[in-house]
């Protein structure tokens, strides 16, 4: 009997250590750069009805402070869709400004109602670098997607 109980407290001695070593603490990342970058600050994706004509405000947010936008700051998008006659954008040329001294300008989606029952339209938006300023860290805040 001494053996199993020497047995059951050299396993459960085993699994606590094994718990507690394999916890890995993670590490905050951090973004250094004296140019700061460029992504949406909205949700990557929202559901809005084929009926709903309330714009969608998609923030895009430089990720530095107002003193670094000396110039003002060039941000392209793309958008990808089915059907382009289903929504009104702003800016319409696909090119966003953010003003000297900003640090965040906005890209507005206001859907079209058609009257005609034909689903919801998927939008894709994706931001492009036009600037110095890099797009998102790592990929991030790089498109939106509404549907």
């Amino acid at each position: 009997m001494k053996k199993i109980n020497n047995k059951f407290l050299l396993l459960f001695s085993l699994v606590i250590a094994l718990v507690f070593t394999s916890c890995e603490k993670q590490e905050n990342v951090m973004y250094l750069s004296t140019d700061g970058f460029i992504q949406l600050k909205s949700e990557s994706s929202i559901n809005t009805g084929e009926n709903n004509t309330d714009p969608i405000v998609l923030d895009v947010l430089f990720g530095g402070n107002a003193s670094q936008n000396t110039a003002g700051i060039t941000v392209d998008f793309t958008i990808t869709t089915d059907d382009v006659s289903r929504y009104n954008v702003s800016p319409a040329g696909g090119t966003l400004e953010i003003p000297a001294g900003a640090v965040s300008g906005q890209i507005i989606l206001t859907p079209v109602n058609n009257i005609i029952a034909d689903g919801n339209a998927v939008i894709k938006i994706e931001l492009s670098q036009s600037s110095s300023k890099a797009i998102g860290i790592g990929g991030e805040g790089l498109s939106f997607m509404s549907q």
